[in-house]
């Protein structure tokens, strides 16, 4: 169940052009007997889920085992009808087009998060759907949230719409700055409108860079995801469709042009190029002695860019930064004791976020 524009939307089974695929959206009324509030969030009672699994002649039809494994993972989980839908159901691929043509339809051009003022990618159900659908990372942005403090600098690496550079323009007193990095040319034009939009930026303490940030000044091709926005890469992939050349350099060459010699939070997000921007990033780390990084750990990712995921960890904790592992709903950190246990529990698709903390950063 989803809010989008004052009204209250469901997943329904049966498919606006009469395929019984769990993909359109429709309004439902809070007289519908399927669907009660619980905790302020609208969920699907189990055993209407659990038939309507079994009943359909796509999608889990045919499979009682996968159906009932859905089923158990929603019994089990603690996670809203959102998130069980985005991240189970809808993994089968025919489900996934159409529920993204129905997202697509959905969105609205402009979110709020919190005091933050974000514009979205109408052609983007991932992050924008997700945005919307109020299941993007919530973890990272409560610790976000909790450690960003008024007279920070943030350098936003893969800033894709610029949803973390709009937390940072919205602190209340924001006295700092913020370089928003993005290379990828569609999402670049939301993240201007999403920076322009929150107060501060008015004040001039705001910046778009349209670089990849990487360890050395050349020009690389883009890779692009035409489904996922935020899943654009620097190597192919049968996923990614369609290819744009990028400007790329240091990331110490980078702040040095905007006039941004030290920062106190940066945050990484670029698919597995992390390392590539940390090797490029040795002066400002430097010059950096109370700083907050937040980065994806993605070792499959890290290797088609030519770097290992331990010497990624153990490049950090060379530079200072003491290392977390960023977990639930909540953002709360744990201490990666083992970074080998990490990496071995973070190999194919799987991938961690991690806090890197030097120093002693203080809120303000």
């Amino acid at each position: 169940m989803v809010r989008v524009r004052g009204m209250t939307y469901a997943l329904d089974p049966e498919h606006a052009a009469g395929k019984p695929v769990w993909s359109a959206l429709i309004r439902h009324s809070r007289s519908k007997k399927t669907i009660a509030p619980l905790g302020g969030t609208w969920c699907i009672w189990p055993g209407w889920l659990h038939g309507k699994l079994l009943d359909r002649k796509e999608g889990l039809r045919g499979n009682p085992r996968a159906a009932r494994g859905a089923v158990s993972a929603f019994l089990h989980a603690n996670v809203t009808i959102a998130e069980f839908v985005y991240t189970i159901l809808l993994k089968p691929r025919p489900l996934r087009r159409a529920a993204n043509a129905a997202i697509r339809a959905l969105l609205p051009g402009r979110i709020r998060v919190g005091e933050a003022t974000v514009w979205l990618n109408p052609d983007d159900p991932v992050i924008s759907g997700a945005l919307t659908l109020g299941v993007y990372e919530r973890g990272e942005i409560a610790y976000f949230r909790s450690r960003f403090g008024a007279d920070m600098t943030l350098v936003d690496i893969g800033a894709n719409v610029g949803l973390y550079s709009a937390l940072a323009l919205s602190t209340p007193g924001f006295r700092g700055r913020v370089l928003a990095i993005e290379p990828h040319s569609e999402s670049r034009l939301y993240l201007q409108k999403t920076i322009e939009s929150n107060a501060a930026a008015a004040t001039g303490a705001a910046l778009v860079c349209g670089h990849a940030a990487s360890d050395r000044a050349e020009t690389l091709t883009l890779y692009k995801n035409p489904e996922n926005k935020g899943d654009n890469r620097l190597y192919p992939d049968p996923l990614l469709r369609g290819e744009e050349t990028v400007a790329a350099d240091t990331l110490d060459n980078i702040c040095r042009r905007y006039g941004i010699a030290s920062a106190q939070f940066i945050k990484i997000d670029v698919q597995g190029a992390e390392a590539r921007v940390i090797r490029g990033a040795s002066g400002l780390l430097a010059a950096s002695g109370d700083c907050i990084l937040m980065t994806e750990f993605w070792p499959y990712g890290l290797s088609r860019c030519g770097a290992d995921g331990l010497e990624y960890l153990e490049m950090l904790r060379d530079l200072g930064f003491r290392l977390y592992e960023l977990t639930g709903s909540r953002g709360v950190l744990e201490s990666v004791s083992s970074p080998r246990a990490l990496v071995e529990r973070t190999q194919g698709r799987r991938y961690a976020n991690l806090v890197g903390v030097k120093g002693n950063p203080a809120t303000a």
